[in-house]
């Protein structure tokens, strides 16, 4: 009963646009990163694109 609950929960998480997250101020620092990361037409969670901040962060630059 519990999975049940937390799908229904993952459901109704709110997604963004490309273009709504880059105009956020929350990720205003992060522009340049998520201009490249994120895909025209897609919407993501925020906690999607915080995965994304995250892993590029732990990234190693060449």
């Amino acid at each position: 009963m519990a999975k049940l609950a937390k799908q229904e929960d993952e459901e109704q998480e709110i997604r963004f646009s490309k273009d709504s997250l880059l105009r956020s101020q929350k990720y205003a620092d992060y522009r340049d990163v998520l201009t490249a990361l994120l895909e025209d037409g897609k919407a993501y969670t925020h906690g999607e694109v915080d995965g994304f901040i995250e892993k590029f962060q732990k990234g190693t630059v060449r």
